[in-house]
């Protein structure tokens, strides 16, 4: 069993990798992925079994020019349904997934599957409250192994105002030396409890249900 996914995301550091944006269609190599790419493979092999390593990632559509889509652009309509909408059926993913912050919009998640209704290919719309960094600092004995330090955010994390979520983990991340940005979101992302995760941000338990397959 496999399953073939399109990861669009907002933020370069959620899904970006090291290298070039690959082209169109092309399967992402571990070096690509971003920690975006590394929860959702995990939540995916939790809710649907599918083996973490039979879960491949494609380099999804781009807009207007060839343009890579990032942050406001995954917001307008016209660029989620181009974005979703494969010319050839067969080289369509069998799952596209759009991670965006809610930013303090409640009617995002709505607003956002509300555009995307008639696609053919099967769709989740995740978002991240109040960004995706909320998830990153949930666990905090995951953060403190990475980091090397004792973390923690004891407030309810969706709860913490717009980018708090954000510096809180950059300020983590500057005050080690051991590990870069990408390292440390991605070795969170690797190492975090997703039950910790899905009980403290009610955002992910939601991805997690929309993850699950319709009967």
């Amino acid at each position: 069993m496999s399953l073939r996914v399109v990861l669009y995301g907002e933020g370069g550091r959620d899904i970006g990798g090291e290298g070039p944006v690959p082209s169109p269609g092309a399967r992402l190599t571990d070096d690509d992925l971003g920690p975006a790419h590394i929860l959702l493979r995990r939540s995916v092999h939790r809710i649907r079994r599918v083996p973490e390593q039979a879960v491949h990632f494609e380099a999804g559509l781009r807009v207007d020019r060839g343009r890579v889509p990032r942050g406001g652009m995954l917001l307008d309509r016209g660029n989620l349904r181009r974005l979703c909408s494969w010319a050839t059926p067969a080289r369509a993913p069998q799952l596209v997934v759009v991670l965006v912050d809610a930013d303090d919009d409640a009617t995002r998640q709505g607003t956002l599957e509300g555009y995307l209704l008639g696609v053919s290919v099967p769709f989740v719309v995740g978002v991240a409250v109040q960004e995706f960094e909320s998830w990153l600092v949930a666990d905090g004995p995951a953060a403190s192994r990475v980091c090397g330090a004792t973390l923690a955010v004891d407030e309810e994390i969706e709860r913490l105002g717009r980018r708090e979520a954000k510096e809180r983990l950059n300020g983590w991340i500057s005050s080690q030396s051991r590990l870069g940005d990408r390292e440390v979101r991605r070795s969170i992302a690797e190492t975090c409890d997703l039950a910790v995760l899905e009980r403290r941000c009610p955002s992910f338990r939601a991805l997690l249900v929309a993850l699950t397959p319709r009967s």
